[in-house]
């Protein structure tokens, strides 16, 4: 065989991992099993569209108490006000009661907020990406159920040589 000089491109593959400018896991932030599914893998989504809605009894259930003990609170600083007026009853008893109801209130709208994680929303603009679980699955605050990814911006992640490196930096600028 005769070996002849030619000139040849060389080219090499190399593994890389594509990510969008923000890639955001979506957690459930309450215990329950998922009512519904709002998006479809691969959808683009706007900032605070819903997702995903949670059934959540323990956030019912917390939303009941919460009222209960607010009213009783309530209708106590009601009870309490007048004999204070009066002088029956000290105005440092009525403070305690008053401020057994700003508790009882405080109390109240975490329930409320907490409720409100019942619906799961997009933190940011992009695209969903795999939905592992389906309706009717048991989503925990440590669940991934998706991600959305932000893909203004794709940046590719990969691994050169420290050869391969010197010869990329030489060759282009930048």
């Amino acid at each position: 065989a005769t070996i002849s000089v030619q000139d040849v491109e060389l080219q090499a593959t190399y593994p890389a991992v594509l990510k969008g400018q923000e890639d955001i896991d979506i957690k459930a932030r309450v215990e329950g099993y998922i009512d519904a599914i709002y998006v479809d893998e691969g959808a683009v989504v706007k900032k605070g569209q819903p997702l995903f809605r949670i059934n959540s009894p323990s956030s019912v259930q917390m939303i009941q108490n919460a009222k209960a003990n607010y009213n009783t609170a309530k209708l106590d600083v009601e009870r309490i006000r007048p004999l204070a007026a009066k002088g029956i009853i000290s105005d440092v008893k009525l403070s305690t009661y008053e401020n057994a109801l700003a508790s009882a209130k405080a109390t109240l709208d975490q329930a409320k907020a907490t409720l409100d994680w019942a619906t799961v929303t997009s933190p940011v603009n992009g695209v969903v990406g795999a939905i592992a679980f389906r309706q009717g699955s048991l989503a925990t605050n440590t669940t991934v159920l998706t991600s959305v990814s932000n893909i203004s911006n794709v940046i590719a992640y990969f691994s050169v040589n420290e050869k391969e490196l010197l010869t990329l930096l030489k060759e282009y600028k930048g």
